[in-house]
């Protein structure tokens, strides 16, 4: 075990590694709402089975915990080491500014740049001072921050009905009209490989990049049984057979109380019918009923996006910017 200490006005933050188990790690973070998929530990275990290497990090005062951070570790020749905390660290409780800055401080410290080790820091949503922290602590931003959009499923479902936009609630209804079938499953849903082929295809078409396949099976393999990985599609026919292709489809990925919209597919007749309305309002309905406490849907681009953004926007959710990459 290695640690880090130093003293803060009085009290002792310690950094400690690698010495918690998925039990403790994931029991910790069903504590927190805000939390992101990259912090998850199925997320690091889907990586580590692609050769990536990753550190878990928490922080303490004395003997209580005050935050996690996943490291993603990558060298290049065996000399130069890249790590990563991608949107973390994950607060586990209200932490002040100072000791805030103390904990990016030392993580900072884990990587000397004179031993070519570089820390890219993430942070999730945080104060609006949050950059200041990090310049403090010796850290300049490199890249400027995400934007995404997360919806509070902590709210009744009455609320969350209210919070959708009026032309939104009107499509969900016109879809709702058209007696359209949503159906949910896991990765091992009989139509997964086919909306991963139309994904892929996507992918393509429009030139952007998403998690690879495997990495996604990987990652449910690593969910302790918990069905991390959820499918949805809607059909045209409430008994539909195995040849009538979905209208729409989805994939959410939940992490703790917290879910990701991942991917979803929309066809021409689809949209006609407003299906990817209901299907992300069934979709919302279903995973509260999980548990599940926020949905991030999975980034904000108005520039080249500009009608995936709008749609987003529908949910009613809040459109947060996070504080960038620093090093």
């Amino acid at each position: 075990m290695a640690v880090s200490e130093q003293v803060n006005n009085g009290r002792h933050i310690l950094l400690d590694w690698n010495n918690l188990d998925q039990v403790t790690w994931d029991g910790m973070l069903e504590n927190v709402t805000g939390n992101a998929l990259q912090q998850s530990w199925g997320y690091g275990a889907a990586l580590k089975e692609r050769g990536v290497r990753v550190r878990r990090i928490v922080a303490y005062d004395g003997n209580r915990p005050l935050a996690l951070a996943q490291v993603i570790v990558r060298s290049w020749f065996g000399i130069v080491k890249l790590a990563h905390i991608m949107r973390g660290p994950v607060w586990l409780e209200e932490v002040s500014a100072e000791t805030r800055q103390e904990i990016y401080r030392q993580l900072r410290r884990l990587y000397p740049r004179r031993k070519m080790r570089f820390l890219f820091l993430s942070p999730e949503v945080g104060d609006p001072d949050e950059g200041e922290l990090l310049e403090a602590a010796g850290l300049k931003q490199v890249i400027t921050g995400y934007t995404t959009v997360l919806v509070d499923m902590g709210k009744s479902e009455e609320e969350l009905w209210a919070s959708l936009y009026g032309k939104w609630r009107n499509q969900v209804r016109r879809a709702e009209k058209e007696q359209l079938t949503v159906e949910f499953g896991d990765h091992t849903h009989e139509r997964t490989d086919w909306l991963f082929t139309k994904e892929k295809k996507q992918q393509k078409d429009k030139n952007y990049r998403s998690l690879p396949v495997q990495l996604i099976e990987a990652y449910h393999r690593h969910s302790l049984g918990k069905g991390v990985v959820m499918t949805a599609f809607v059909y045209k026919n409430a008994n539909h057979n195995n040849q009538e292709e979905p209208l729409a489809a989805a994939l959410f990925l939940r992490h703790g109380t917290g879910v990701t919209y991942h991917m979803g597919w929309n066809g021409s007749e689809g949209r006609a019918l407003n299906a990817m309305n209901l299907l992300l309002w069934k979709a919302m309905t279903h995973l509260k009923g999980k548990g599940c406490r926020q949905l991030d849907l999975g980034g904000l681009n108005t520039v080249d996006s500009p009608e995936l953004a709008r749609f987003k926007l529908g949910l009613g959710g809040e459109v947060v910017s996070l504080p960038g990459t620093y090093l």
